[in-house]
Parts: C-alpha cells; structure tokens; sequence
C-alpha cells in the first residue's frame, strides 16, 4: 500500500509539475502585449474630431505629435497618410497639396507595408493634378 501511494503522490506531483511547465511555456510563447494597441485609434478620432471641427492646425498636430513620440512604428507612418488626408481638404486653409505630397511621398516610399496604399496613390494622383494649370 505504502508503494502505492507513493506513486500515486508522485504521479500527482509528476501531473502538477507538467501543468505547470505548460502554463510557463504558453505563458513565453504567448505574443507579447501590444502597447499600440488602440493609441492610435483613439488619436484618430481626435484628429477627425478636430478636422470636423475645421481644426485642421490641431488635428496635424495631434498626428504629428503621436508619429514623434511612436518613431518607427507602423503606426506612426500611417499617420502621414490622414495627415496628408486632411491637408488636402479643400477647406483647410493651412495647408498645401504640395505639403500633402510630401507627406504621401514620404507614406508610399517607405519599405514598410502600408495599409491604404492604394487610396495614398489616389490621393497623391489628385494632388499633382490640382497643381497642373487648367488648359
């Protein structure tokens, strides 16, 4: 009996050591936290907030600062694109199209894969056509 149960204590001592080895190894392999997740999401909608507002100054400066404190991030280079975005806004009085070419220039010519590459091109599209000379 004595044997028995000695072997029984082992095998449950043997089981919790196992459960706890894969509880530490799910642990290490599980991803790490995001601490950008939602940051600049909840940027954006300030930006558009203001940008809604006819803020156009403080929406790029809300952007511009999120891209300063995040360098090379993925996030912090889709900011160039709703940057570029709204200085293109006809009503945006502060800024240029050139201003916003630089800006998606700078979004597409990246190595980075970028999200609204295809709207960027658009965008850029549109913004040297706006400059050309109506014939």
């Amino acid at each position: 009996m004595t044997t028995l149960r000695t072997i029984t204590r082992l095998a449950g001592a043997a089981a919790l050591v196992a459960v706890a080895g894969c509880a530490q190894l799910r642990a290490a392999n599980a991803g790490p936290v995001q601490p950008m997740e939602g940051q600049l999401t909840a940027t954006l909608h300030q930006a558009d907030a203001e940008a809604l507002a006819m803020r156009f100054g403080v929406a790029d400066r809300l952007l511009a600062e999120f891209a300063e404190t995040h360098p090379d991030t993925p996030e912090a280079l889709e900011t160039a694109f709703w940057r570029a975005l709204f200085k293109l806004d006809p009503s945006n009085q502060t800024a240029t199209r050139r201003d916003a070419a630089a800006l998606l220039d700078g979004y597409l010519n990246g190595s980075a894969v970028v999200t609204h590459r295809g709207a960027a091109l658009a965008l850029r599209r549109f913004a040297a056509a706006a400059d050309r000379p109506v014939a």
